[in-house]
């Protein structure tokens, strides 16, 4: 084979040289499409590739003489300034283009500049190139020259440049995400490929053809893939990783087998156990997801979970979404599972329901049950105003007290709604007699050893007042079957009884404290009912006794339990109650 004075290899390396000049050439002009600052150092990436590549072709298809010089020249420039241009490249891809000042940029083309002015001089100096000589390799016009001292330099520091190019790729690839590391990969294979093969050509395995041109090509192709296959160009890969890993969201990668393929920062501080330090992210990364987070796992079609929080103290809430992660050919190769701690806004959404059911009793009292006696009180008042009896008017006064009393218990009940304020250590003897001392009775009331507990010594009186109470408007009642009909809640504040005779006993429990007296008890079959919001038996009872006794309980975290006490009446059983260290009251 033989063409224009070539045999096939020097038609194959005058094909590939040409070939990868053209190919950068277009390359560089696809870049143009995109105007963001990686697409521009690419885009001079690829044109200073592809006047190394045409320039070295015109020199191996020109005769001896001017023009195979001033090509050879050219071709040395172009590849002075390709290395320089890679190692901004590298820079801006890693994401540290905000480095990049021109004063700094300068300082790095300092001396490649400075070459490639002695270069186009050099015919006054011979400082850049020496005499240069030509071989013919395969038909191929071959410009040869021995180095000079400042060639050697400027190499060196070409090889230098490649080498901390390569550096920043692969510490880039070290700390990216995994989305991004078969695009930094490629992009470290195509870094090598040009220095690896000056050195070869340098070193005189590869020679006399300088291999770099063509090599520039298979360069491009990878980085072009790299940058355009991946879609690198939409947004800068450390930006997104950084998003990712700062995000307080948790952001979790699975594969189609469950196992976990990435975690960022507050993905691994779930990973591990309340109370323990949170491991590296890497150990981690490969095991199944029902191992390292289980509630996560198990969820099934739920869209939220609760653990309990890193520090163990409070249980946590995390709404889940799922994306599905498909392949080209639209197979699920596994999911992205991003968890936001939704605890705050459950416990909002919880308290507004609270307080739209106080505002729904509310209603239901002033709406129905306030409304009655104020019937009652406005009818016998005109009664007497038109001249009946005026008697009559105890049936009003009875009204407003029926009224003063709801009002007074509303209010009562809102406010224990609230979250405690002032939980501290009390004296249960203490708060039980101060809590006697505002029911009016002629019962008695025993205390035992109940010591000190933890609580808010306000709603801890209105508790014990209301039960007190309870007891009280119902003690006297003996065994009379319709009083132990009545014997829920508040009882008729027109009974003729003051409670003469009941006896009300508070006693300690191994986690907590009872107060039982020796009335006529509560049926079995209405304990169940007692301390919902306005039950009650009595035609003036308010309902909301038990209830406020309920609430307390529960704000202090407290379960009560209704019963028989020893001596027949009923018995209230608070547990869950905390106790301090030392007895001492604040």
């Amino acid at each position: 084979m033989n063409v224009w004075g070539l045999d096939w290899v020097g038609v194959v390396v005058l094909v590939g040289t040409v070939g990868a000049g053209v190919l950068n050439v277009l390359l560089a002009a696809v870049a143009t499409r995109r105007d963001i600052r990686i697409a521009r150092v690419f885009r001079w990436l690829t044109a200073a590739n592809g006047g190394l590549c045409l320039s070295t072709g015109l020199m191996y298809v020109s005769p001896p003489g001017l023009v195979m010089e001033v090509a050879n020249r050219v071709a040395t420039g172009f590849l002075v300034t390709s290395g320089v241009v890679f190692v901004l490249f590298a820079i801006v891809y890693a994401g540290y283009d905000g480095w990049l000042t021109r004063r700094r940029v300068g300082l790095i083309a300092a001396l490649p500049v400075g070459y490639l002015l002695l270069l186009v001089t050099n015919p006054l100096h011979g400082l850049a190139l020496s005499t240069v000589r030509t071989i013919s390799y395969h038909g191929l016009s071959v410009a040869d020259a021995p180095r000079t001292p400042l060639v050697d330099v400027v190499a060196l520091y070409l090889f230098a440049l490649s080498v901390v190019s390569v550096g920043l790729l692969v510490r880039f690839y070290a700390v990216t995400r995994t989305a991004y590391r078969k695009q930094t990969a490629v992009v470290i294979f195509g870094a090598i490929v040009i220095p690896a093969a000056s050195f070869l050509h340098v070193g005189g395995v590869i020679a006399p053809v300088d291999p770099t041109p063509i090599m520039s090509g298979l360069t491009a192709v990878l980085v072009w893939v790299a940058l355009f296959r991946y879609d690198f160009l939409d947004v800068v890969p450390l930006a997104a990783d950084l998003l990712i890993e700062e995000m307080e969201d948790a952001v979790i990668v699975v594969d189609s087998e469950g196992t976990v393929r990435d975690a960022n920062a507050a993905a691994v501080s779930l990973f591990s156990a309340p109370g323990d330090e949170p491991a590296d992210e890497q150990a981690y990364i490969g095991r199944p997801l029902e191992d390292v987070f289980p509630a996560l796992a198990e969820r099934g079609t739920e869209d939220h979970i609760s653990r309990p929080a890193a520090d163990g103290d409070e249980e946590r809430t995390f709404d889940v979404t799922e994306t599905p992660l498909r392949d080209q050919f639209d197979i699920r190769r596994g999911s992205l599972l991003v968890l936001r701690d939704v605890t705050e806004a459950v416990r909002r959404r919880a308290e507004i329901e609270r307080q739209n059911e106080y505002l729904n009793e509310f209603a239901s009292v002033v709406s129905h049950d306030l409304r009655n006696p104020l019937g009652v009180a406005k009818g016998f008042t005109e009664l007497v105003r038109e001249g009946g009896d005026p008697a009559k008017l105890e049936r009003v006064v009875d009204a407003l007290d029926r009224m003063d009393a709801l009002i007074d218990d509303l209010l009562t009940l809102a406010r224990e709604g609230r979250d405690l304020s002032d939980v501290g250590t009390v004296s249960l003897a203490t708060v039980a007699n101060d809590a006697w001392r505002n029911v009016e009775s002629e019962g008695t009331l025993t205390v035992g050893e109940v010591g000190v507990i933890q609580a808010d010594a306000n709603r801890l009186q209105q508790l014990l007042e209301n039960l007190f109470r309870n007891a009280v408007e119902h003690g006297s009642a003996g065994s009379d079957p319709r009083a132990r009909q009545d014997a829920v809640e508040h009882g008729s504040p027109d009974s003729d009884t003051d409670g003469a005779g009941v006896a009300i006993t508070v006693g300690g429990l191994p986690d907590g404290f009872y107060v039982a007296d020796d009335g006529p008890g509560i049926p079995e079959g209405e304990r169940e009912n007692v301390f919902e919001t306005g039950y009650t038996t009595s035609e003036s009872g308010t309902g909301f006794g038990l209830d406020i006794v309920r609430r307390v309980a529960s704000a202090h975290g407290w379960t009560v339990h209704l019963t028989d006490g020893d001596d027949g009446g009923a018995r209230f059983e608070f547990t869950g109650v905390e106790r301090p260290a030392d007895d001492t009251v604040e």
